[in-house]
C-alpha cells in the first residue's frame, strides 16, 4: 500500500502508529525528519529507518495536505513511555500539534522524556507550566534511566550529563517525568 494510499483512509489529521507495518510505510519521511531535526545537535542515535522502527514503541505523527508535519516518537520502558524524537516541519501548524501531544502526554502522566538545547527552550517557552515535571533528583534520575546509567548533575540542579551511547559522547539534558 502507498502512503497516500494509507491516509486516505485515515480520518483524522493526528495519528498513533505502533504496528510495525504502519510504520514501514512512513518509515523513510519520519527517519529523514528525524535526521534533519537531530544535525545540529550531532545526530540521532537511530541509524536507519530499520532501526528506528525496530528500536521504537508507539509513533505520534500529525499531517497537512498528505505530508507529514509532525512526529512524536516513544520507546516502551519499565516506567512508562519515554520520547525518543521529535520532528517538526515548523510550520505553525506542527508547532501546535506538538504542543498538543506533550501536554497530553504531561496530563496523562505516562511516561518521560529528556530534553536539551533548542528544543529544551522551546518546550519552556510553550509550555508554562512544564518546570513543575523536571525531575531534580540524581538517583530518581538514574533509577528511571536504569541499566546502571549514571549521570553527572549540574550546578542549576536540574541539568545533568550523560554518555549517550549510539553518539558516543555525553550530552547535558533535563528530564521531564509525566510519570
Amino acid at each position: 500500500m502507498k502512503f497516500s494510499e494509507y491516509l486516505s483512509v485515515v480520518t483524522e489529521s493526528f495519528k498513533t502508529l505502533s504496528s510495525p507495518e504502519e510504520k514501514e510505510i512512513i518509515g523513510q519521511d519520519v527517519y529523514d525528519m528525524i535526521v534533519k531535526a537531530y544535525e545540529p545537535i550531532g545526530g540521532s542515535t537511530f541509524k536507519s529507518v530499520q532501526e528506528l522502527i525496530d528500536g521504537s514503541g508507539m509513533w505520534k505523527i500529525d499531517r497537512i495536505d498528505g505530508k507529514i508535519s509532525t512526529v512524536v516518537i516513544y520507546k516502551n520502558t519499565k516506567v512508562g513511555r519515554k520520547i525518543v524524537a521529535i520532528a517538526t516541519d515548523k510550520s505553525k501548524r506542527s508547532i501546535k500539534k506538538l504542543i498538543e501531544i506533550v501536554t497530553a502526554d504531561l496530563m496523562i502522566r505516562d511516561g518521560y522524556s529528556e530534553i536539551s538545547g533548542p528544543l529544551e527552550k522551546f518546550m519552556f517557552k510553550m509550555i508554562p507550566n512544564l518546570s513543575e515535571y523536571v525531575v531534580k533528583d540524581k538517583d530518581e534520575i538514574e533509577k528511571i534511566l536504569g541499566k546502571g546509567k549514571t549521570v553527572e548533575m549540574s550546578d542549576d540542579g536540574i541539568h545533568y550529563t550523560r554518555y549517550i551511547g549510539g553518539l558516543g559522547h555525553a550530552h547535558e539534558k533535563i528530564m521531564i517525568k509525566y510519570i
